[in-house]
């Protein structure tokens, strides 16, 4: 169905560092599960905020457009771009989640 991992960078906050799910499962939850099982061990490790980088919108690049839509249908939050963090092609967004 999909995997997910998750990178601790201090006591108060993880990074969803990937995530991705099997194409006959988009739409169906599957993310959601994944995501909540994150959450769930995110808090129970006491962290308060969860992380995540994609790729941004700028880049128009239409695969990414359901990822971005599935992390804001999921409370993440836009916070900054970071147009040179990967490369000048590939602008990346960082998007959080208070937990």
């Amino acid at each position: 169905m999909g995997f997910a991992a998750i990178k601790r960078h201090n006591p108060y906050t993880a990074e969803l560092y990937t995530i991705g799910v099997r194409k006959e499962y988009h739409r169906r939850g599957a993310g959601k599960r994944l995501l909540n099982a994150c959450e769930e061990w995110c808090r129970g490790e006491g962290l308060v905020c969860l992380t995540v980088k994609t790729l941004d919108g700028s880049a128009d690049y239409p695969p990414y457009n359901g990822t971005r839509a599935f992390y804001r249908r999921q409370g993440f939050i836009p916070l900054e771009v970071f147009p040179t963090f990967w490369d000048e092609e590939n602008p990346c967004p960082f998007l959080a989640k208070m937990l």
